[in-house]
């Protein structure tokens, strides 16, 4: 009884120490990239204005001049908080989609990339902009794809008052769920939700941004963004892991 005690010890062990893995973005598309004086679209997963783990580049003034990845396989999104309300921080996205003419009513979107198809994705956690709060995203639909959808040359235009549509209605994006919704700012500097994506595979996250905090959808006066993105999957369990069950078993069986 106690070598079963002392595996189960063990095992508990192992289980709490196996935590998710970190899957960086690799690039990002979206309808409008405001890209002078900071508010690139990069802003939202380079750990720009974030305490993540393991990442230190550009917290003195958080700002980076170059994209900086967070580390893949390491870290908790949850425990991530914000620290910077800087602009030069946040995806700000000065234009929006004309929303009675738009595919679906949408007033914005952005495509991520994270480079190779990724099995069982689990959450992915979303932060929303501080500096301009009325202007940060409120509901929004969540898409995935493991297909080869249709994907922009660019990131998207880096003028202020242009901005591309795109379609999400098509057989290669999924919807996850029904409508989301955030917070309307990051003053608690916690993620503004965890949304699950139920152990999916896939390739591509999209988010279709469908209204702003502001209320405001006249698409020559406003932005919309938010701050960063942090998007998880389910381990493998570990050899060591396995290892603890196949013992667990053995004394089960000599017992």
């Amino acid at each position: 009884m106690e070598s079963i005690q002392r595996a189960l010890l063990v095992l508990t062990l192992l289980t709490s120490a196996h935590a998710a893995t970190v899957i960086p973005v690799t690039i990002a598309y979206g309808h409008n990239n405001k890209d002078n004086f900071g508010g690139n679209i990069t802003d939202v997963y380079n750990g720009s204005g974030m305490n993540g783990y393991n990442w230190t580049n550009g917290q003195a003034n958080n700002y980076v001049a170059a994209p900086v990845t967070w580390p893949a396989g390491e870290g908790d999104p949850s425990t991530w908080t914000i620290t910077s309300s800087q602009y030069r921080d946040e995806w700000q996205a000065d234009q929006l989609l004309d929303r009675t003419t738009s595919i679906n009513g949408k007033v914005g979107w952005i495509i991520m990339d994270l480079g190779t198809s990724t099995v069982g994705l689990e959450n992915m956690y979303l932060w929303n902009g501080v500096q301009i709060t009325t202007s940060t995203l409120k509901e929004f639909n969540l898409y995935f794809s493991n297909g080869s959808p249709i994907i922009p040359t660019t990131q998207g235009p880096t003028s202020g008052t242009v901005a591309d549509d795109y379609d999400f209605g098509v057989a290669a994006w999924t919807k996850v769920n029904s409508t989301l919704l955030t917070l309307a700012d990051n003053s608690s500097q916690a993620p503004q939700g965890t949304y699950a994506l139920g152990g999916v595979t896939a390739r591509y996250l999209a988010i279709e941004m469908m209204s702003r905090w502001s209320g405001n959808f006249d698409p020559n006066t406003g932005r919309i963004g938010f701050g960063e993105v942090g998007i998880t999957a389910i381990p493998e369990p570990s050899t060591a892991l396995l290892g603890g069950l196949g013992l667990l078993a053995l004394l089960r069986r000599r017992r």
